[in-house]
């Protein structure tokens, strides 16, 4: 079973699933080396809806220890906001992780898609993601991979950050560098540091997040819309994005701006994140239960006036 350790294929046989037990349908999505297809797997002789994550023939055989080490990875997930491992599937050459099958798909879909949500469940979403990520922070977990496309939703629209295939444990260093640039690496949502000294932390993961904000008052768009030159030169060089319409300035200002800090130890953590994404968010329903209560004059004209 490709170079794991001992330890850690016991770990997987923990969680192994016979292949006859999954029932492979239509692709829900497509990678470099792989996709994601909806199944069903067979579990206390129920089928249930499924996802999962398998490698095309044409695939590397180092692609087959990437995915297991992902699975691996996940196996003790255990947060609301956080996707969950059903199980790992190895069968001769072919391997796939099962996971639950989310209805309403990636978030980046579902906000083009929508186009406008309300301002409540906007902030929704920013919060759940910081608590799945706050999580990953508690546990020494690097994901590298933050973006609008990597969070799910499920059929009750809660999310669940995933896609685990970049995330690394930082345990011992509480960094992650890596030795090589020449990998795919989703450079719209890298913090300076990335390109710089190679370096990825929790800071990294916050400036990503950053960027995710950006996506989710911008309906999904594509970050750094009109910088058609390398984006790391146009950071480096003191820009930011601009506040999208539908954000709330003191998000923008308060929450958004300070993820993209160019010093690393000036960005707040998740934790710190999500403090304040809870005061502007009780902040922004108490004005609107003001409004709502607020008797316009011209009404209170009207009733006063004599029959």
């Amino acid at each position: 079973m490709v170079s794991l350790s001992p330890d850690e294929r016991s770990q997987i046989h923990e969680v192994l699933i016979p292949k006859n037990m999954i029932t492979l349908q239509e692709s829900l999505g497509k990678g470099y080396f792989g996709e994601v297809r909806r199944a069903t797997c067979l579990r206390d002789n129920k089928c249930e809806p499924c996802a999962a994550k398998t490698l095309f023939d044409t695939a590397p055989y180092t692609a087959m220890e990437s995915l297991l080490r992902e699975g691996l990875r996940m196996i003790n997930f255990d947060h609301e906001n956080v996707l969950k491992l059903i199980g790992v599937c190895v069968h001769g050459n072919e391997a796939m992780i099962v996971l639950p099958y989310m209805k309403n798909g990636d978030l980046r879909k579902y906000l083009k898609n929508k186009q406008t949500l309300p301002l409540a469940e906007n902030l929704r979403l920013c919060q759940q993601i910081a608590q799945g990520m706050a999580y990953l922070t508690d546990h020494d977990i690097v994901h590298r991979d933050l973006a609008a496309r990597n969070c799910m939703l499920d059929d009750k629209l809660n999310l669940k950050v995933a896609d685990f295939g970049l995330c690394r444990d930082v345990q011992e260093k509480g960094y992650y560098r890596i030795q090589h640039m020449d990998v795919a690496l989703p450079s719209k949502w890298m913090a300076p540091e990335c390109y710089e000294d190679h370096i990825f932390d929790t800071k990294t993961d916050v400036w990503s997040y950053g960027v995710v904000l950006w996506e989710i008052f911008s309906s999904g768009k594509t970050p750094y819309p009109g910088v058609h030159r390398f984006v790391i030169e146009y950071i480096l060089e003191g820009n930011r994005m601009e506040r999208p319409n539908m954000c709330p300035i003191t998000l923008y200002t308060e929450v958004m701006k300070q993820c993209w800090q160019k010093d690393p130890m000036k960005r707040p953590s998740f934790k710190e994140i999500l403090v304040k994404l809870k005061q502007i968010s009780a902040s922004s329903k108490q004005r609107s239960e003001t409004e709502t209560t607020t008797v316009p004059a011209f009404q209170q004209r009207s009733k006063s006036a004599p029959n």
